[in-house]
């Protein structure tokens, strides 16, 4: 086996720069290649501005911007995709590692004409653009190794394209919790909640295969078990992605008023999470939720949609997973926590000591270079 990735030429290519779940593991990885391994690590995208683009140049980590440049005709993507290839020859990877589908699907089957020694397809979701065209089974087909973050994402390239087991890697996402920029004082003063008042969190972008309908019919209920005065505050957080217009109004049409705050993409989760009494995470589908660990690592009680991911992280017997679409068990469950302050602190350390055995960041390094230097050494 190879016995370092010290000078191996890394490349990590992502669909774009705005930060997410697996950008924030793309960059964490990323840096720890970069710095303890010594490995030569450039991060690609398609789309160049956002959130991780700033926290990869604090990092000094080298960024290159591709747009796609394949719309149009047959001739037209032929082109494009040489244009890609091109320049990633130029870097001459030993490695190229994809994260989400596109990239995914992209460097999959292009990887070959690039002088690379391999490519690795990181799963990070159950599956959900993955349809079966052509281009795609070409793309798995030609990868020559996959990292699934979650056993959901796992049992999807086994069971739906029959990737041997052997060729995919379970390497679960590793959870480090900055500083706060805030303290919990700082942060209620600025969202003007009062010390006593509880409040709840989801830490999820807003995008269509996330169940914040659910949740918001959820609260409307807390509300009325709770009554208006002193009523709970539910804070969403994450980026006004194409269900921020429709979640807005439903909210109004809900007459929930102050009691949901939307926040937009928050820079400091370390503080917002120190700040809220509990996390909610409502979703249709889901690998490993990243918001769902965060929060466990933050030591918060956590109330969540009962799919693969969720119970993954949580635990199969974690008894505060609730049915899909069940606004009802939901609050019922919120109500819980906000009525017995013991309970949130009992929960709360459980879901902390399960993260910081099961999902740390140095078991995913070790799991990663392990995985690295083996297919090095066997090409």
């Amino acid at each position: 086996m190879t016995e370092t990735l010290k000078d191996k030429r890394i490349l990590i290519f992502l669909r774009s720069l705005q930060l997410g779940g697996s950008e924030q593991q793309a960059i964490l990885l990323a840096n720890y290649l970069k710095y303890s391994q010594m490995a030569d690590v450039q991060v690609w995208a398609f789309k160049g501005e956002g959130r991780a683009a700033e926290i990869l140049k604090k990092h000094n980590i080298p960024i290159h911007v591709h747009p796609p440049k394949w719309e149009g005709n047959f001739f037209k993507k032929i082109i494009g995709l040489m244009g890609l290839i091109r320049d990633i020859r130029k870097f001459n990877p030993h490695i190229i590692m994809s994260y989400n589908d596109y990239p995914n699907k992209v460097c999959g089957a292009i990887w070959k004409f690039t002088g690379a020694k391999c490519s690795i397809w990181n799963q990070r979701n159950e599956g959900r653009e993955i349809t079966g065209k052509p281009i795609e089974k070409l793309a798995l087909r030609m990868t020559s190794c996959f990292v699934s973050n979650s056993i959901e994402g796992k049992k999807f390239l086994m069971n739906t394209f029959s990737i041997p087991e052997e060729k995919i890697a379970l390497i679960h996402n590793g959870i480090q919790l900055e500083e706060p920029q805030k303290e919990r004082s700082q942060w209620r003063k600025d969202l003007e909640i009062d010390e006593g008042r509880f409040s709840a969190v989801m830490v999820a972008n807003l995008q269509s295969f996330k169940d914040h309908p659910t949740l918001l019919e959820a609260w409307r209920r807390v509300i009325d078990k709770t009554g208006r005065e002193q009523a709970p505050i539910l804070l969403l957080a994450g980026r006004f992605d194409e269900t921020y217009s429709q979640l807005k109004f439903l909210a109004a049409d809900l007459k929930l008023g102050d009691s949901v705050r939307f926040l937009g993409e928050v820079t400091d989760i370390p503080g917002l999470l120190k700040a809220v009494d509990l996390s909610v995470f409502s979703s249709k589908f889901e690998g490993c939720p990243n918001g769902v660990l965060e929060s466990m690592a933050a030591g918060l009680p956590v109330v969540a949609t009962h799919i693969t991911g969720t119970a993954e992280a949580l635990g199969d017997d974690y008894p505060f997973l609730v049915p899909i679409n069940n606004s009802n068990s939901f609050a019922e469950h919120i109500l819980t926590f906000i009525y017995d302050e013991n309970l949130r602190e009992k929960i709360g350390k459980q879901n902390y000591e399960r993260v910081v055995t099961r999902f740390t960041p140095q078991r995913m390094f070790k799991a990663y270079t392990t995985l690295l230097k083996k297919i090095l050494s066997q090409r």
